[in-house]
């Protein structure tokens, strides 16, 4: 394995990690579901689906505030509003150095 798939693999699982400390009601879909189902083809990003009630979308919004995440083209202060009013799939995406 290189240096960038343990950089890969360790940053989906700290992201996994932090969605579980915050008990987030989600699923895993996308690339990262294929891989743990058998797929070898390579992602760099963790896509989820989550529960749209009330107190799971305050714990996801508290849980990307706890690491300064922001929403791709979204105006700062509307970041983590509009949770509930739009599709219920995040995608997470990696920030590493390519070397």
């Amino acid at each position: 394995m290189t240096d960038l798939s343990n950089e890969i693999e360790f940053t989906i699982e700290k992201q996994a990690r932090l969605l579980g400390s915050f008990s987030i009601e989600c699923v895993i879909v996308g690339g990262v579901a294929a891989t743990l189902h058998g797929s070898e083809i390579p992602t760099t990003d963790l896509d989820v689906c989550y529960a749209r009630n009330p107190s799971n979308l305050e714990a996801l919004a508290t849980a990307l505030k706890s690491v300064n995440a922001r929403l791709r083209n979204a105006p700062a202060e509307s970041v983590y509003h509009g949770f509930g009013n739009s599709s219920s799939r995040l995608k997470l995406h990696l920030f590493h150095n390519h070397r």
